[in-house]
């Protein structure tokens, strides 16, 4: 709909409604469709109280600073000291019925705005950037340009997904009733403190109920978040590329354009939220070189971290196809000199002392026991011990003068320099030309300080040229698939995810950990995209031990690896692991189905118990994991209903995985899991079944599938 007033644009469920009376749009609606809107035309009209300006300035979409609205401006900029306060006005709208761009312009200033919207249609994800062009002879200093967002102001909960390494995407919920809260990332990488995305909601907003919004920034540098209350009431959040001091300064006709910006409202809690972004990302985002089931890999690191000896590993390679790994991937210590985190990064030639007759012996036994080969780098890092960085020195980023500290031993390779692009662009277009190599573990170990490029600031011409980096080398190995690593889950976003194939999600396989990093991680993006491995019995991140059965299932949720020298792997350890991978074959079609549902349960009244649930689009087909991750809180635990079956069908209930040994946890088992079990839809979905009492740190993993009528 579109008229002198109103504008609006729809998905399958949610519409946005924009006003277009003060010369730029406001966006007055954003939630489920609306059958009238000329609602809207009497509540974007406010009455103007005592005390202030003499008329209520509006929230528009680029958030102008000159009509007197007192919050950070979307545009913040100048022009040697003047036109620092533009106002913009519309000169034309592009419109379909789901999608708008608004061109606005600044006469006085001379620049345009490009503000572009769409709701996709199937999913409800809706995708936002906003672009300024510099119209004037003289050169624009840009300091920001953020999205500018209203939020309703009853939904005033924020959830951030922070952590560090080894402990990503923890849940962080605050209320905001006054004043601001402003999250920037200055680590040039997306970051483990500081995920670029939120949710925002209704107090007390759970995983299956709740209005609510998904925030997401597409993008693998530095940005920044604010979330904010103006002093007459209105909230509202403002995202995007966070840029350093000088960093962007626009000539004549030169255009930047924030990260595209992913949104999408829920009024049935997060579930339905990450339903709406899992498809997003399967339908919009993700390109696989080929249509197969997510291979079982086996990663070397934490079996032999350095120490790489090719008899042995082809004694790794033959143990991991014993196991049922179809994807074998050599990590850290392949190439000449990395003995150690100390030395050889940006070396990419293979250390023939340790591969005297070169790799092909250990990628001809991978190959001849049914397995894709993968390889572990990391191009865009330079230890000052080594080859590359004696020659050229200059190519760190750095700023003359300084002393620039190190990260893990090393320092950035600057991407904007050329010759430093072209140079480790030929390496890995060699080493992926010369070996059959089908995957590739891309890492990233630093973060970025004095990321200058001419002495500039350059984080933002780094990220840009990282994205260049890896595009051109799947422009020349299409077949390849990618793995964003960054220290673990340093570098997960949906930028970063145009060009790669699975995430890294943290750099620790402790189980009960990864409970929680799986649950943030799973908010946003779907399980074949999370590399979620079985680690050692012992994590070599926390020391805690776990049994197979743990390790194993809490890994099934995800693209299973394993993180382990299967050769030292007990006989127990061995047919545990045979299992588990075996479960995650037969269960892959399910969990990896593009019309498969993720699902987190709400727990009633007790956090030590978290439990997952996957269901194919029908809902006849169900697989439920149940993690007991503390001591309970009562002696009896509860039933957690599962909410999202089909209440007219009838379910044979079957257990998959269990804790053998009931011990002293219980005297004995519910009657369920002792026999064969037939449980009808709608009491599952009210009430759930009644757990056993489980151990800390042991899993249940329980099958329905329903019955035919």
């Amino acid at each position: 709909m579109h008229n002198s007033e109103l504008l609006t644009i729809k998905g399958k469920h949610t519409c946005m409604i924009f006003s277009l009376r003060e010369g730029m749009p406001e966006l007055i609606h954003w939630g489920k469709h609306l059958s009238n809107v000329q609602g809207a035309l009497l509540c974007r009209d406010k009455p103007v109280p005592q005390g202030g300006l003499d008329e209520v300035p509006p929230l528009t979409l680029s958030g102008d600073i000159g009509r007197g609205l007192f919050c950070p401006p979307g545009l913040q900029g100048h022009r040697e000291g003047l036109d620092w306060s533009p106002i913009f006005k519309v000169t034309d709208i592009q419109q379909n019925e789901h999608e708008v761009t608004f061109m606005c312009d600044e006469a006085i200033a001379k620049l345009q705005l490009k503000i572009s919207i769409a709701i996709d249609a199937k999913t409800d994800v809706a995708s936002w950037e906003t672009s300024l062009t510099n119209l004037s002879d003289s050169p624009y200093q840009l300091h920001r340009l953020f999205i500018t967002l209203p939020v309703p102001a009853h939904m005033n909960q924020l959830r951030s997904f922070g952590g560090r390494w080894c402990q990503e995407f923890k849940q962080h919920d605050v209320e905001l009733e006054h004043g601001a809260i402003r999250i920037e990332s200055r680590h040039g990488r997306t970051s483990h403190q500081k995920s670029p995305f939120w949710q925002i909601g209704q107090p007390g907003f759970s995983n299956c109920q709740g209005e609510m919004y998904g925030l997401h920034l597409a993008w693998s540098g530095n940005h920044c978040f604010n979330f904010e209350v103006t002093s007459d009431g209105r909230y509202l959040v403002q995202v995007g590329e966070l840029l350093l001091p000088g960093e962007k300064s626009l000539t004549k006709d030169e255009t930047y354009t924030t990260p595209k910006l992913l949104l999408s409202y829920s009024d049935q809690g997060t579930n339905a939220l990450s339903q709406q972004f899992h498809s997003y990302v399967r339908s919009n985002i993700l390109q696989w070189p080929s249509i197969k089931p997510r291979p079982v890999l086996l990663n070397t690191w934490e079996g032999i971290y350095f120490d790489h000896d090719p008899n042995y590993i082809i004694k790794m390679v033959e143990a991991s196809a014993q196991l049922g790994v179809e994807r074998f991937v050599l990590d850290d210590g392949w190439f000449r000199g990395r003995n150690n985190e100390d030395a050889a990064l940006g070396d990419w030639q293979l250390d023939e002392d340790k591969y005297p007759d070169g790799l092909e012996p250990v990628i001809n036994a991978v190959v001849k026991n049914g397995m894709e080969f993968g390889i572990w780098v990391e191009p865009e890092m330079v230890n000052p011990n080594s080859d590359l960085y004696r020659a050229h020195p200059d190519w760190a980023m750095h700023i003359p003068g300084y002393y620039t500290p190190l990260g893990r031993y090393q320092q950035v390779l600057n991407l904007q320099i050329p010759e430093a692009f072209d140079y480790i662009f030929n390496c890995l277009d060699e080493l992926l030309s010369k070996y059959d190599v089908s995957y590739v573990k891309w890492d990233m170990n630093r973060q970025l300080v004095q990321a200058a490029h001419e002495g500039k600031a350059g984080t933002c011409g780094q990220t840009r040229a990282f994205y260049r980096l890896i595009s051109a080398l799947r422009d020349k190995h299409p077949d390849v698939e990618i793995e964003s690593c960054a220290s673990g889950g340093g570098r997960v976003d949906m930028g970063v995810l145009e060009y790669t194939h699975r995430f890294w999600t943290s750099d620790c396989n402790d189980a009960l950990e990864r409970v929680s990093i799986q649950n943030g991680f799973s908010q946003f993006f779907p399980l074949e995209l999370m590399g979620a491995h079985i680690g050692a019995d012992e994590a070599h991140t926390t020391k805690r031990r776990h049994n197979s059965q743990f390790r194993g299932t809490v890994a099934l949720f995800g693209h299973l690896g394993l993180e382990l020298d299967p050769v030292k792997a007990t006989s127990e350890e061995i047919y545990s692991f045979k299992e588990h991978v075996a479960l995650h074959k037969e269960l892959r079609p399910l969990l990896h189905a593009e019309s498969s549902r993720f699902y987190r349960l709400d727990s009633v009244n007790d956090e030590s118990i978290v439990a997952w649930m996957v269901t194919s689009d029908d809902a006849q087909r169900a697989v439920v994991a149940y993690f007991q991750t503390a001591m309970q809180k009562h002696s009896v635990p509860p039933l957690i209903p599962l909410n999202y079956l089909n209440n007219d069908s009838v379910y044979d209930v079957n257990v998959l995985v269990r804790e053998q040994d009931i011990g002293y946890a219980m005297k004995r088992e519910p009657a369920w899991m002792r026999q064969s079990t037939q449980v009808g839809g709608e009491w599952l979905n009210q009430k759930g079944l009644q757990l056993p009492v489980l151990y800390p740190e042991t899993a249940l993993l329980v099958e329905l599938n329903a019955m035919e009528k």
